[in-house]
């Protein structure tokens, strides 16, 4: 009985450990000058927004960016990610590449719309809301990315975005689901759309931290399994030992 016991906790621990969540950061700098929209996605981290809120906090610099640029920050599903990696080929420089994304704040340095939140759904299609009582220029922000929802922080004004539901983003077929599908996790991304005929610059440096997602190792669960099972032999050679 000893041995089960033994197993069970051992395999309840496992369990425990696949779905826990460890904290991570990561920080996305530069200046990005390059036409159209080459967004930054670091892929080292894999956020788990459905564990905990993922803030994006930092400062930014759009001075030099033209009146028809947008700088981006946010999450880009992995589910999203994957589905764009095999789009374009697997080639992340691909112009638009996960322009569709998740949950991002938008900043531009015109006199209106200098800040707000969206998720860019399919072509033609966004949802988003801005700040109308923010002013030019914004230099610095936070943003917290939730599950359900993200909420964000810029020059003492405060405007929250309830996640949409959508057709899917490539093959534009609308199955109910909701478009934020972290279930997968999330990668943090920093993107600038630059064009016009005076595109411009865009600088940045945004800090993402939140809770990671800790995938079961394949061989755990093989592990556990095993020690159950050879609790399960010992119990019952112990059985049969106290029959004779």
């Amino acid at each position: 009985m000893k041995n089960l016991a033994t197993a069970t906790c051992i395999a309840l621990g496992l369990a425990a450990f696949s779905s826990a969540s460890l904290a991570a950061t990561v920080n996305i700098a530069g200046t990005q000058s390059t036409v159209n929209y080459h967004p930054v996605i670091d892929t080292s981290v894999l956020f788990d927004p459905n564990s905990g809120p993922v803030t994006a906090s930092g400062t930014i610099d759009l001075s030099s960016m033209g009146s028809s640029g947008v700088l981006f920050v946010g999450l880009i599903s992995k589910v999203d990610y994957d589905l764009h990696l095999a789009y374009f080929g697997g080639d992340t420089n691909a112009n638009f590449f996960g322009f569709v994304d998740t949950a991002y704040g938008a900043f531009t340095n015109t006199t209106n719309k200098v800040a707000g939140l969206g998720q860019y759904k399919q072509s033609g299609e966004t949802t988003q809301t801005y700040i109308s009582a923010a002013t030019a220029p914004v230099t610095a922000f936070d943003i917290a990315f939730g599950d359900t929802s993200a909420t964000l922080t810029v020059q003492s004004i405060i405007v929250m975005l309830n996640y949409d539901f959508n057709n899917d983003t490539l093959t534009f077929t609308n199955d109910g689901s909701p478009y934020t599908d972290f279930s997968q996790g999330a990668y943090a991304f920093v993107g600038a759309y630059l064009a016009g005929a005076t595109p411009g610059s865009a600088t940045y440096d945004v800090t993402f931290s939140g809770p990671e997602l800790t995938p079961l190792p394949a061989a755990l669960p093989l592990f556990g399994s095993g020690l159950g099972l050879l609790g399960l032999i010992a119990l019952k050679r112990r059985r049969r030992s106290a029959a004779v």
